[in-house]
């Protein structure tokens, strides 16, 4: 008669059953890794294209751009690209062109992502103009 467990299974059987376990959680945990790298790889390369665009003055298409990565982007990309964000709102609110009300807008947005990045007379201007149209 032969020696059982209380399941009802073999000691053999039982450490079958381990090592296919133990081979299925190495698979996942291989694939998490992998998944993890491609996500880290296609990150760092959409940081960099967008760099790019800031370099070559293209801050209008930039900055939304920066917004989905902070959004959708890996996290270890945010920080960096929330002081990026920040430079492009500056650029496009330091444009001339603009109207007041419109420069406001903008300082409003960067003020809602990092206060200390405005001056005093662009907080003036926030507070004069308001948040915008």
């Amino acid at each position: 008669m032969k020696k059982r467990t209380v399941i009802g299974l073999e000691g053999k059987t039982i450490k079958k059953i381990a090592v296919i376990a133990a081979v299925v959680v190495v698979v996942i945990a291989a694939g998490w890794v992998i998944l993890w790298r491609i996500n880290v790889r296609a990150g760092g390369k959409e940081y960099d294209r967008i760099v790019e665009l800031m370099e070559a003055y293209e801050y209008d298409e930039a900055a939304p751009a920066w917004e989905e990565l902070i959004e959708d982007g890996p996290s270890r990309f945010r920080e960096g690209a929330e002081r990026k964000l920040v430079e492009c709102y500056l650029a496009i609110a330091n444009d001339a062109t603009l109207s007041r009300e419109e420069q406001a807008a903008w300082y409003a947005k960067i003020e809602a992502i990092d206060p200390r990045r405005l001056d005093n007379w662009q907080r003036r201007m926030l507070e004069k103009y308001g948040s915008g149209p």
